[in-house]
């Protein structure tokens, strides 16, 4: 059954469009951000770290992902912007710090909700996303 389950999950991401896959990968972060935060509230140290690493995951996979040559000067800044947000969620892993999770989560947020209009309003045909991007989304168990 869990084979199955899997096989269908797998496939679901490998078919998906790039920007749907993109806002799952937000949409992950975000929800992995809620369970650092609970992690956090609950002294499960383990759980906030663990979901902490899961987002960095998540935002190194976007920033890799990044075309800087065709994306110019967004794409630059997109990147210095993950680059930052990683920065702040290895001081909230350190510190353990609900504030900087809040900050973090304010801005993928942000991302999310730009990326979704983009989306809305771009009418694509469905690409094939990276074999990286699909292999984390379905590690993470994004699928939605």
């Amino acid at each position: 059954m869990n084979r199955a389950v899997d096989t269908y999950k797998k496939t679901r991401v490998q078919t998906v469009d790039e920007g749907k896959l993109l806002l799952m990968l937000y949409d992950g972060a975000l929800q992995f951000l809620s369970e650092a935060e609970a992690g956090i509230n609950g002294k499960n140290v383990e759980k906030a770290h663990n979901s902490i690493i899961k987002v960095q995951k998540i935002v190194t996979e976007l920033m890799v992902s990044l075309n800087l040559e065709l994306g110019g000067d967004i794409a630059r800044n997109l990147q210095s912007l993950y680059v930052y947000v990683n920065r702040r969620l290895l001081a909230a892993n350190v510190k353990k710090d609900r504030e900087i999770i809040g900050e973090v989560r304010e801005i993928i947020s942000s991302l999310r909700n730009a990326f979704a209009d983009i989306v809305k309003k771009s009418v694509r045909p469905k690409t094939e996303p990276g074999p990286v991007a699909a292999d984390l989304v379905g590690k993470l168990n994004l699928q939605g």
